[in-house]
């Protein structure tokens, strides 16, 4: 299940990071109106909260791994 998730959130990662770079990159390349430099501005913000979400389950996945604490014990079965 992890693989999957981690095989998952790579794939939704890179989406956002290829909008944020064509649209920096297109930003330093040509001369923008003000309407066309706010609408790529909020493309931007939009592609770097998504971004930002991602990482944030992965740090949540991530502590939340680290507090599982397995206890083993032997247990008669036949009491059970």
């Amino acid at each position: 299940i992890k693989d999957q998730f981690l095989a998952n959130l790579s794939h939704e990662i890179n989406t956002p990071i290829a909008i944020i770079y064509s649209y920096v990159e297109f930003l330093g390349s040509t001369e923008l109106s003000d309407n066309d430099r706010k609408e790529y501005y909020e493309i931007i913000y939009s592609a770097t909260g998504k971004l930002k979400g991602y990482i944030e389950d992965l740090l949540m996945i991530t502590r939340s791994e680290n507090e599982i604490i397995i206890k083993k014990e032997r247990v008669n079965l036949h009491n059970l």
